[in-house]
């Protein structure tokens, strides 16, 4: 008997000795002839089938579903993929929402808005209370909207569902002052609103962009959360 043919014989029996039947050949590994473990070559390496399929493979042969975002939902049962770093998921690695108002749960700085409202990017209902026009180049509330404002701030500082007043100046473009005029305006909104009684905590102030609305432009914007 030749060597070759020896050595023919040899493998052949190494590798019906250790190995089970075609059709016991999980995840498209070629296994033991105990259905259990998987045969291994020389190596250590897995020996795999052509039907192999990683996301059914095992960690200890260096295969397996892996979890990309590291959610903690492997990717092929994750809908949310690229969740960002720390935030929790829920079962199918999306980030819940439990008030179903468009805003996820670790953003929601108002988690139990009433189904059907409106919300901003904080997921709080905003209320437009209106607006305070003001002189070209002049940050001064005018006696006209001092008594508008006086008549219905006393409600707005009773109310203890209001969780912020948003007060955003602007300017025309072009007008003198720019940014910082802007900034003028909500704050002298923001002063004379704290006056009569209006919790200074909850105010934001802030300036816009200038535009092209002439006059109109020369604003303060007011908004409430709740």
């Amino acid at each position: 008997m030749s060597k070759q043919t020896v050595f023919a014989t040899l493998l052949m029996l190494f590798l019906s000795a250790p190995l089970a039947a075609a059709g016991d050949r999980p995840h498209g590994y070629v296994t033991a002839a105990n259905g259990v473990d998987i045969a291994r070559t020389s190596t250590g390496e897995c020996w795999r089938t052509k039907s192999f399929d990683p996301v059914l493979g095992t960690p200890a042969c260096g295969d397996g579903p892996k979890d990309s975002d590291g959610d903690g939902v492997f990717d092929h049962l994750d809908q949310c993929p690229g969740t960002p770093p720390g935030v929790p998921v829920n079962e199918v690695g999306c980030v819940p929402d439990t008030d179903g108002d468009g805003v996820a749960d670790y953003l929601d700085r108002c988690p139990n808005t009433p189904e059907g409202l409106e919300v901003g990017s904080d997921g709080c209902h905003q209320v437009a209370m209106g607006k305070i026009y003001f002189r070209p180049g002049s940050d001064e509330v005018t006696r006209g909207y001092r008594k508008s404002m006086e008549a219905v701030m006393p409600q707005i500082a009773a109310d203890e569902s209001i969780t912020r007043v948003m007060l955003t100046g602007y300017v025309s473009e072009g007008e003198r002052g720019g940014d910082a005029l802007a900034r003028k305006r909500a704050e002298a909104v923001r002063d004379y609103i704290v006056a009569h009684g209006v919790d200074s905590g909850v105010i934001q102030v802030a300036h816009g962009a200038a535009d092209e609305q002439g006059t109109l432009a020369q604003r303060v914007e007011i908004v409430y959360e709740k």
